[in-house]
């Protein structure tokens, strides 16, 4: 019997690259998104610490005011960057199960395959055993 072959192999190995590229670009985009959220945090925390001092000179007073004001608007900003962030880890969430579908669909599709080819050599086999058993039974 001739040894198993897979004639979609080469489509298999594209889409497992393409599976591995998709979850690249999801952990690069999840790591975008916690960064974001990390820079966020920090930001309330710092602000949080500069709002809690005490200060009694009239001048530190405007600076922490305005510290805390252009604090505010960086804040606004990220705010804003987050729901587009979020919204590109989805796409990149759904091209990875989209492409890791496609690639597990062509991995089942090779296990049948092997499986048949296995089957038909069994059967094969058999048959050839069941031959040789045959003419061992005549020549006897």
């Amino acid at each position: 019997m001739k040894r198993f072959r897979f004639r979609l192999e080469k489509v298999l190995h594209y889409r497992s690259q393409q599976e591995e590229e998709a979850k690249r670009a999801l952990r690069l985009a999840i790591q975008r998104r916690v960064q974001l959220e990390h820079q966020m945090e920090g930001l309330r925390g710092t602000m949080q610490e500069a709002a809690s001092a005490l200060l009694t000179d009239l001048a530190q007073i405007q600076h922490r005011e305005t510290f805390l004001l252009a604090c505010q608007e960086q804040l606004q900003r990220l705010q804003d960057a987050l729901p587009l962030l979020q919204s590109e880890e989805e796409k990149a969430h759904q091209h990875y199960l989209q492409t890791h579908q496609a690639r597990e669909t062509l991995s089942r599709l090779k296990t049948r395959a092997y499986e048949l080819h296995r089957l038909e050599a069994e059967t094969e086999q058999q048959k050839l055993l069941d031959e040789w058993s045959q003419q061992r039974g005549k020549a006897s």
